[in-house]
């Protein structure tokens, strides 16, 4: 029998949350970025562009796209459909806006033709935008209910908007002037940024569900995307390089979303992991 001062048996730590997110869906969605990553690689190492860049570029939001509708039960249940409806179709635009390309690749070096490029980016990366700004909503609405099942602050989504939204404007910008001013590539620039400190102002809880080595690359990955258009905004003229242009534009921005890839690869060897652990405590 123990006092009423003993605390009793140390209970150990907390196990971390499980992760909603089947494998089925985190490897569509590693594959995905990867690709299309390792897509913008190609068009670095290849500014003229080839049939295999863009059919990467095609590929990858497509399987993105696939990995969020795999977990759409358990999505729609904890955002709602217009969130996920939102962020669905801008995957599918982002993945289209390359399908020209991938018909014809010397179609990329057309004005015409890049600026509908530019302009199906804007809308995917816009739409990105609403859709957390319509999570944003739908967090304070079940706060005033007295519930809450959307964990990220209104900090975290607020950066991650304003993000994409300025990512998205700066793009709508450069569909007019492909060269570009020191304010659009500036918006490039703050865009990423911004995505970057949601990730990190929501890092408590990310680490514990995704783990430390997830949310450190995903952040990176963020960090080193918003590089891509650094360069312009000291030098505008050199978007137009034929060595800058590519190495920002498509080789550093490519690196990023590699990155972010990696980070879900991290978080499907964090959840085979859990998985592995929680066997072996049942079959004790």
């Amino acid at each position: 029998m123990t006092s009423q001062s003993d605390p009793g048996p140390d209970p150990g730590p907390e196990p971390a949350p499980q992760m909603a997110a089947s494998y089925l869906s985190l490897i569509y969605t590693a594959g995905g970025a990867l690709l299309y990553g390792l897509g913008c690689l190609a068009v670095w190492a290849n500014p003229e562009g080839g049939r295999l860049a863009w059919a990467m570029q095609v590929i990858g939001p497509l399987l993105v796209a696939v990995g969020v509708t795999i977990s759409l039960e358990h999505l729609l249940k904890q955002l709602g459909a217009w969130v996920v409806n939102l962020s669905i179709a801008g995957l599918a635009i982002w993945a289209l806006s390359g399908l020209p390309f991938l018909i014809q690749p010397a179609l990329y070096a057309l004005f015409t033709y890049t600026q509908v490029l530019y302009l199906a980016w804007a809308l995917a990366y816009l739409l990105f935008a609403v859709a957390l700004f319509c999570t944003l909503a739908r967090k304070e609405s079940r706060l005033a209910k007295g519930e809450d099942s959307i964990h990220a602050s209104f900090l975290s989504l607020t950066f991650g908007a304003v993000g994409w939204m300025l990512f998205g404007l700066g793009f709508l910008a450069l569909a007019e002037n492909l060269v570009g001013t020191r304010f659009v590539w500036g918006l490039q620039a703050i865009g990423p940024i911004l995505i970057a400190l949601a990730l990190a102002t929501h890092i408590d809880h990310l680490t514990a569900t995704l783990g430390r080595g997830a949310v450190s690359l995903a952040i990176i990955g963020a960090f080193v995307w918003s590089l891509t258009t650094v360069a312009f905004v000291f030098d505008p003229e050199l978007a137009a390089s034929p060595t800058w242009g590519p190495l920002c534009f498509w080789g550093i921005y490519g690196s990023g979303i590699i990155l972010g890839g990696l980070a879900v690869v991290a978080v499907i060897a964090r959840k085979r992991a859990q998985d592995h652990e929680a066997k072996a405590q049942a079959a004790q």
